[in-house]
This record gives structure tokens, sequence and C-alpha cells, in this order.
């Protein structure tokens, strides 16, 4: 006989042998932490289970409400590694990409992280050509660049140019996290201070650089690391800070806390963790505690609810060197001195 002709012996509306192997795994999760849940009705019964129904089903319960401690720990220390640990950026750009040339830099900081970056110095040939001898003797100013949470060096390049050609000397930092010399996470500036500082200090370090001239451009994570690193270095000349985390609620809604609004109570043991994971007082992000350093320099501002990243764009790139050419002048801009050495003597 023809088999199919044969009646199937399953009813048609069955699902599939396949579409059953499939929810199989779910479906015996589910029988198995079900499974006093449902005998409690029947006459059998596990052996250690003795109690009447009720209460058969009230210790159910109690042994399942033990594992939710456990499992909301787990699920708020997932989502502070994630948050803390985006993924890196790989490119090839480089300044020469833009037509500059540069030093590769490596340093490390106070903690020991190793740290990465791309020195553009003053000494082209044109400035040579114009300077002469005397670029050997002067001492310029310099600039920090450090990118956002997220990014990379790349996002930097924009204002490499325009800096380098208003007369300063540009140091463009790696934060922590983002090469493959260290696996640190990010603490969106609590710990990236440390990195603004060591290039600080870098610089202050190499011969013709100003050691008291130096400002720090910092975008997002790289604003509040900024900020953080002059507030406890005061021989920070300058600061220009584009939309920088105003407060630790901020940084745990956009970075660490879930985004639903019916787990929102776990924000604050995503808070917790994170500062018991880092060993860092996560209060420290809020304006309101650096009000003195912002009041102790000049310092630029940019509002990025208003206008998002306003300092790749040409007007803030224009706010930012009219900035720096009034707290910070070039040395092409200062009269030379020239002093006798006969006379002192």
């Amino acid at each position: 006989m023809n088999p199919m002709f044969l009646e199937p012996d399953s009813n048609p509306n069955e699902p599939s042998a396949p579409r059953r192997r499939r929810f199989r795994p779910l479906t015996l999760f589910a029988r198995f932490m079900l499974a006093d849940l449902c005998l409690w009705r029947s006459s059998r019964r596990l052996k250690i289970e003795d109690g009447s129904p009720i209460q058969r089903l009230l210790r159910s319960l109690l042994y399942r409400l033990l594992f939710v401690p456990v499992v909301m720990a787990m699920v708020v220390v997932a989502m502070v590694y994630v948050g803390t640990h985006p993924p890196r950026i790989r490119s090839v750009l480089d300044p020469l990409s833009q037509g500059m040339y540069y030093d590769p830099v490596s340093f490390a900081a106070a903690d020991g992280a190793r740290l990465e970056g791309w020195l553009i110095p003053l000494l082209d040939a044109k400035t040579v050509m114009e300077r002469k001898e005397r670029i050997l003797r002067e001492k310029h100013p310099a600039v920090i660049l450090v990118h956002d949470y997220g990014t990379s060096r790349v996002q930097m390049l924009p204002l490499v140019q325009p800096l380098h050609d208003a007369g300063y000397l540009v140091l463009v930092v790696g934060l922590r996290g983002t090469n493959d010399l260290t696996s640190h996470g990010s603490a969106f500036g609590l710990r990236e201070h440390a990195d603004v500082a060591a290039a600080a200090e870098m610089l202050r370090r190499r011969p013709g650089v100003d050691p008291d001239h130096i400002a720090v451009l910092g975008i997002g994570t790289g604003a509040n690391a900024a900020l953080l690193a002059a507030t406890r270095d005061p021989r920070l000349a300058a600061l220009i800070l584009d939309h920088p985390v105003a407060n630790v609620d901020q940084m745990i809604s956009d970075r660490l806390g879930p985004p639903q609004p019916w787990l929102q109570f776990l924000r604050p043991l995503c808070k917790w963790t994170f500062e018991l994971a880092y060993r860092i007082d996560a209060e420290d992000l809020d304006l309101q505690r650096s009000k003195d350093t912002l009041a102790s320099r000049p310092v630029l501002m940019f509002d990025a609810a208003a206008v998002p990243a306003q300092s790749f764009r040409q007007t803030g790139i224009k706010d930012i060197r009219d900035f720096l050419a009034k707290h910070l002048p070039p040395m092409k801009d200062k009269p030379t001195v020239h002093v006798d050495v006969e006379e002192l003597n």
C-alpha cells in the first residue's frame, strides 16, 4: 500500500516534532521549576515533601524566592560590566591621514595604567623657517585632547589641525581601556582623571613646552576626567568641557542602569556595584562638587542638550580658538624678549 494514503496517527493540529524539540529545554526547565506547584494537588508526593497542600505550596514559593537575590545580583553585575566595557573601536586613521606629522607616545598613569597618545609638535618646516634658532629657546602652550566614552582618539582628529595652525602643541590621549595595553573598564572620568594628569606631567617634562600653559579639552567622559584632573592639579591653565556628565544619576541612566521603567529599582544597585568594583565615589561626577575648580580658572563649556557635539562644528572650533587665544595665547603672538648676557654680568 502506498504510505501516502495512510491516515496520520496524531492530531493534525499538534505541533510538529522539530518544533517540540526546539522548545523542549524551556519546557523541561519550566517543569523543573514548577514541579512542586504542579504536584501539590496530585496524590503523588515527593518523599521529602510533607504537610498539607497549602503548606507544600507556600514552601515551594519560598524556595523560589531564595533565587531572586542571586538572579538580581547577577543581572546587576552583568549590566555594570557591559556598561563599563564598551566595544573597542578599531581604526587606521591618525593625524597622518590629515597631513599632520605626529610622534606616537606611550606613558603610564599613577596607578600603572599604560596609555598611548599622538603628539603633534610645532617644529614643522614652515615654523622653523620663520623663527629659525629662536624656536629652540621658546616655550609653547599645549592643548590635551580627551575623547568620550565608547570612542577613541580618532574622535578628536577634527580638532588637531585647527589648534596646531593656531600655534599650539597638541596631544591626543587615548584613555585607559581603549588600546591593547590595558583591559581597564571605563569609569566615566572617575579614574580617567589620572590619565589626564599623566599626560600633563609628560608634557611638562618635554623641552619646548610651557609647563604652566597647558589646557585640556574633553568631550563627555573626557570632560569629566579633565575637570577632576584640574581639581587635583591647579597648574592646568584652562578647561574646555563639551557636554560633561552633570551628575551620577545621569551617568547611571545613560550608561549603567536598565532603560526599562519597571526596572528602575535596580539603578541604586548598579551605582553601588559600580562604586564597589572600582573603589570610587560616583558622587564626584556632580558638577556642583567642582564649582570651586570651575571658578578658579578659565572654562569654556558647551551644552550638549542644546547643540550636541558643538565642538566639531565650525562655529564651535572658532569659539575654542578665540577662547584659547584670550586665555592661553600662543607663543607667536607674544613679544620676544632679548636678554643681553653682558648686561646681566
